[in-house]
């Protein structure tokens, strides 16, 4: 979320940012660390003997189950066409969230929790 608008400041960006992790825990790590996929199906369309076919590969996403798919030209081997779906929940509606936001709340709660067991250990 780019909060170098005058009318968006650092706490609304962190505001916003626990209020999704609150709702959306088995999100969290794929927002800050982007998506464990792992192969899950390979498949190909058109004709496998000779001619040119583009080659399917279907990955999940260990942490969140977001689907991946992810189509090759069997000539270049280039990436054709990458598409996503998404569990309920994942997209976000009015807004956007960086890896660099989910990072910031995560470093903050780190401090703050840091800070936190120092007072307590010097009482």
């Amino acid at each position: 979320m780019a909060y170098n608008d005058s009318a968006v400041t650092y706490e609304f960006v962190m505001s916003m940012v626990e209020a999704y992790v609150l709702d959306h825990p088995e999100f969290q790590m794929c927002r800050e660390f982007g998506h464990a996929m792992r192969p899950t199906h390979r498949d190909y369309i058109g004709k496998a003997s000779g001619s040119a076919f583009t080659l399917l590969k279907k990955l999940k996403c260990r942490s969140c189950g977001t689907k991946r798919i992810d189509e090759y030209s069997s000539v270049t081997r280039d990436l054709i066409r990458r598409a996503y779906e998404y569990p309920d929940g994942y997209l976000l509606v009015g807004m956007t969230m960086s890896r660099h936001d989910m990072r910031s709340w995560n470093m903050e709660r780190f401090l703050a929790e840091r800070a936190a067991v120092e007072e307590a250990e010097a009482a």
